[in-house]
């Protein structure tokens, strides 16, 4: 090689080094930054919307590069919440059972597309389009289930499986009780053999365990009131999981690596299977209209494309834990956090954001809100000041918010009346399902709400009335049976 050549060779890789070390020191100094940031924001986010603990795992390249704990387990305690805190993860749980279900499937003893009932025949539906529903149909929540069995009610199939999607923890339990049926091994030890021992989730479990009582974090309700654990025997694939962010975190790894399933069998959980319906999570009795265009579902879990890469994601919410993670397959990246608070997600934007970006649709389609969004600020207030203080808040928010459209919206008034109502504070429920009559007199729902809670006053005469100005509204069959029959029931007694 002659002289200039080797020169010339030398200064080229030299400029690469140079590239190469300035790029891995910029890349690592806003990992650190967005971490620092993150540090400092999340305890003065969730001192705002009072979430007592909170705990966070952010993964990089198929590896947690940071991990932490903010705040306490319980207020009687003031146990510190560490990376091995005991959360209850909800609808976290369906994901890891789907991840164990997919394994069976390569295993050959369970067929996506086969139905279910041909391996194990239901006798409390007394429904034909059971034979209809497949494992597949139930991991995209296309089967036709209903949330949960409505108590009282016969368990039915709302609608032709795999015709729409509409969210449903019972057709987990299905899926759950068939495979059982097929394992012969109740649903704790089928997960422990299939996930948690080989991923080394040494701190997992269906159902409770009494080791976890020093570790596990109380709930925590919409007033910051604790709430016992749930000491559950018997395990639920659609919410019994009580995990750690360190257990959890290796779960997400393990379905970004692939390393545990076939290339083609992973694939299928981050495949859109069914787009969903902007307007419902529980779709059973809504019509199917214009379909999302970023929003799906695969596998196990939702799908998110943002514009600028395709994220998954899920959520979970049992009204005292609340959790979320989020997941890049592309780059092997992913943030997961537990809280254990009911206000948890209203954290979620803002905790992402750093990172992937807002999530601001997916939050839309699950109603809810920032933790410094007027909607929060509003409902902070009438829950801790009551609704005299709340409604003068209200409308100077309203006259400072430029576009009302984006304002605090039915569902959201909706909500905190119910909440109200749920605790027996029903004067202070009937002034916010009356301003959501005011706000919103086109809707039905407005009034039908307004009614109940006159209903559980025990004011018949205003339940009636606008019971009937929702029927004259509604369109909806179902809804139409219902408040006819409400009404019935209430001119009877």
């Amino acid at each position: 090689m002659k002289e200039k050549q080797i020169s010339h060779y030398f200064l080229v890789m030299l400029c690469y080094c140079f590239l190469i070390y300035n790029y891995g020191w910029s890349q690592g100094s806003n990992d650190e930054k967005i971490i620092s940031n993150l540090q400092t924001k999340i305890p003065k986010m969730m001192e705002q919307v009072d979430v007592p603990g909170l705990s966070i795992a952010i993964i990089k390249d198929s590896k947690v590069i940071w991990s932490a704990g903010f705040g306490i387990t319980d207020y009687e305690s003031k146990n510190l919440v560490t990376d091995n805190t005991i959360f209850e993860a909800g609808s976290l749980s369906k994901p890891v059972f789907a991840y164990a279900v997919l394994k069976l499937v390569e295993q050959g003893l369970l067929d996506l597309d086969k139905s279910l009932s041909s391996y194990l025949p239901v006798k409390y539906i007394l429904d034909d389009s059971i034979d209809q529903v497949t494992a597949r149909m139930v991991l995209n929540h296309t089967s036709g289930f209903p949330l949960w069995w409505p108590e009282g009610e016969n368990l039915k199939i709302y609608f032709k499986p795999g015709e729409k999607f509409s969210y449903s923890s019972e057709g987990f339990v299905y899926l759950q009780e068939v495979v059982e049926t097929i394992t012969k091994k109740p649903l704790t030890e089928f997960m422990t053999e299939q996930v948690f021992r080989p991923l080394h989730m040494t701190n997992s479990s269906y159902a409770w365990e009494n080791r976890f009582e020093k570790h596990i974090a109380f709930g925590h309700n919409q007033f910051g009131q604790e709430e016992t654990p749930w000491m559950r025997n018997r395990g639920n694939a659609a919410s019994s999981l009580l995990t750690t962010t360190s257990d959890y975190a290796k779960f997400l790894i393990e379905i970004l690596n692939s390393s545990g399933l076939q290339k083609a069998t992973s694939e299928q959980m981050f495949r859109p299977q069914i787009k969903l319906n902007p307007n419902c999570i529980d779709c059973t009795d809504n019509q199917t209209g214009t379909l999302s265009e970023s929003l799906a579902w695969g596998l196990g879990l939702g799908l998110y494309n943002s514009g600028k890469e395709n994220l998954s994601w899920h959520w979970a919410d049992n009204l005292r834990h609340t959790s979320f993670f989020v997941l890049s397959k592309y780059s092997k990246s992913g943030i997961l956090y537990f809280t254990n608070s009911c206000n948890g997600l209203t954290l979620a934007n803002e905790i992402i954001k750093p990172i992937f970006g807002g999530i601001r649709p997916i939050l839309d389609w699950l109603h809810y809100s920032d933790y410094d969004s007027p909607e929060m600020i509003f409902r902070q207030t009438v829950l801790k000041e009551g609704t005299e203080k709340g409604l003068d808040l209200y409308f100077k928010l309203k006259q400072n918010n430029e576009n009302h459209e984006n304002f605090i919206g039915e569902n959201a008034l909706n909500e905190i009346g119910y909440i109200l109502l749920n605790i027996n504070r029903i004067p202070e429920a009937i002034d916010i399902f009356r301003l959501n009559v005011e706000e919103h007199p086109n809707s039905w729902n407005v009034y039908d709400s307004l009614a109940e809670a006159y209903a559980t006053q025990g004011d018949t005469e205003h339940a009636v009335n606008y019971y009937n100005i929702a029927l004259k509204k509604v369109t909806e069959e179902n809804q139409r049976k219902r408040i006819v029959k409400t009404m019935e029931d209430l001119q009877t007694h």
